[in-house]
């Protein structure tokens, strides 16, 4: 008996992992990985951000106009509106169901639970913390790449319109615009 009992505990723990591969993850597991992921004080930071967003969004949209102080109390005003819409409607006890409710259908539980023990290790909270810095840097070292590059292309760009008009005025039989006209 003894013997039959273990041979069903090894095969209940061979195919455990296997059965956690195709399983919805718990609600458990899930509020676990969100802590992990630092989730909420994401969503705090969305918030954040927009509510700088709408702020500048307004002052973009005065141009070069100065609005006077009842105009300026206005422009507040709708502001602060917006704001309080999005804190009102974007609270994490609303955006947390979605994050579950995603995460549910795209995760089973064993990459639930082997993306809780990443993130929970050092190395997993240092890729949380460093990660969007990376990526700040790599976005801002590639847009000065592009910058260097851009009188090349704009050269390349002239060049190629310069010969797609010598090659139409070769085809209409009208003579080939000078070098000049080319770099209007």
């Amino acid at each position: 008996m003894r013997k039959w009992l273990a041979g069903v505990m090894l095969v209940a723990c061979l195919v455990s992992p296997a059965m956690a591969a195709d399983q919805v993850p718990s609600d458990a597991s899930l509020h676990q990985l969100l802590d992990a992921l630092h989730t909420r004080a994401q969503v705090d930071g969305v918030l954040a951000k927009a509510a700088e967003r709408i702020h500048s969004g307004v002052l973009a949209g005065l141009g070069n106009t100065t609005p006077d102080a009842a105009q300026w109390k206005m422009l507040q005003e709708g502001e602060r509106r917006m704001v309080e819409l999005l804190k009102r409607e974007l609270t994490w006890e609303q955006v947390e169901p979605i994050y579950l409710d995603v995460y549910r259908k795209r995760f089973s539980q064993q990459e639930v639970n082997d993306m809780i023990a990443f993130y929970k290790s050092p190395s997993g909270q240092a890729l949380l913390i460093k990660m969007p810095l990376a990526t700040q840097d790599a976005t801002q070292m590639e847009a000065e790449k592009m910058r260097s590059l851009q009188p090349e292309l704009t050269k390349i760009g002239q060049e190629t319109i310069s010969q797609l008009k010598a090659y139409t005025a070769s085809k209409s039989g009208a003579p080939a615009p000078d070098s000049m006209a080319a770099h209007d």
